[in-house]
């Protein structure tokens, strides 16, 4: 048996996953449970304050939308939060932690024993520009470990799912939902992106005409009118299918209106974790966990039901 199975698991620089689901009770984990669900990268980039479970409640107002409305023709089973924050501090705290070498010549200097030298490794922006700049295998400190989290949690399900990427994790989606490495890009059924930043490495990279494998629809929901009039054309040149709206936009899109109306306030998100629709349900959140069964080797599901109080 692995040294892994057993441990705790809970302050591992992995992705962790938080859904969100509308039901007359909470989540119980099933083929059909992340269904054509709305999968969303969040690495809390510039909100500390709401990273793990409580990043969750920046979306609920969109997971009602999705999952509970009465009105919504094409019902999403669970808008589920992939929290990257543990990825990222991990990969920050390498880049800017000294290492120490040994009395070696380097570049025909000598070296003092223990003296401190940085070491030189990428920080998470840059490993996030170095995925773009590659668009078809995905890199080893985020592209792999995510792909292979997304694989997990939807090995189950027959249909494909809609990846949403706030901010500067837009080359990311973009690559995953294109690349034929690890074959999570075939479960990738559109792209929408929120405020993207969209820097050289992607322009240059993922957007470059010809390097995306597959095509995909990506909606992209700008932060302003202004990025939308500089990034748009360049978006539309490698991916001619999907929507460009501005926040507070709709476009008749289930998808696109309920990200678009931002983030939720922490009265919105406490309201909407109250809403019952016509069918009597309501919105659960719980920690949704993958890892592989001891005994079948495959991802075993496990939903640990969270109160709102931990959310909110």
């Amino acid at each position: 048996m692995s040294r892994k199975y057993g441990a705790d698991k809970t302050d591992w620089a992995r992705p962790v996953c938080y859904a969100l689901v509308g039901g007359y009770g909470p989540l119980k984990s099933s083929a059909a449970t992340f269904l054509g669900a709305v999968v969303v990268l969040d690495d809390g980039s510039g909100r500390s304050e709401k990273e793990g479970a409580a990043a969750a409640a920046l979306y609920a107002t969109a997971a009602e939308a999705l999952c509970l409305s009465d009105q919504n023709e094409t019902e999403t089973s669970a808008v589920v939060v992939v929290d990257l924050s543990l990825m990222k501090r991990d990969i920050d705290a390498s880049a800017a932690a000294p290492e120490e070498r040994g009395g070696k010549k380097m570049g025909g200097k000598s070296k003092k024993a223990g003296e401190v030298k940085a070491r030189g490794k990428s920080d998470w922006n840059a490993a996030l520009e170095a995925e773009a700049k590659a668009p078809s295998a995905l890199g080893k400190a985020v592209g792999k470990p995510l792909a292979k989290a997304l694989e997990r949690l939807t090995a189950r399900a027959s249909t494909g799912f809609t990846l949403v990427a706030r901010g500067p994790l837009a080359g990311l989606a973009l690559k995953l939902a294109t690349s034929d490495d690890k074959g999570v890009s075939s479960r990738v059924a559109r792209v929408c992106l929120l405020a993207p930043d969209l820097p050289a490495a992607v322009v240059n990279g993922i957007l470059k005409p010809g390097a995306a494998a597959k095509k995909v629809r990506v909606d992209a929901i700008f932060a302003d009118a202004g990025a939308r009039d500089r990034r748009a054309h360049m978006l539309r040149t490698a991916f001619a299918d999907g929507a460009d709206v501005l926040f507070g936009e709709t476009c008749g899109d289930a998808v696109v209106d309920a990200f678009a109306s931002g983030d939720a306030s922490v009265d919105a998100a406490s309201k909407a974790f109250e809403v019952f629709d016509g069918m009597g349900r309501s919105l659960s959140v719980a920690e949704v966990t993958t890892d592989l069964d001891k005994d079948t080797k495959q991802p075993e599901t496990v939903a640990r039901p969270l109160e709102v109080a931990e959310v909110i």
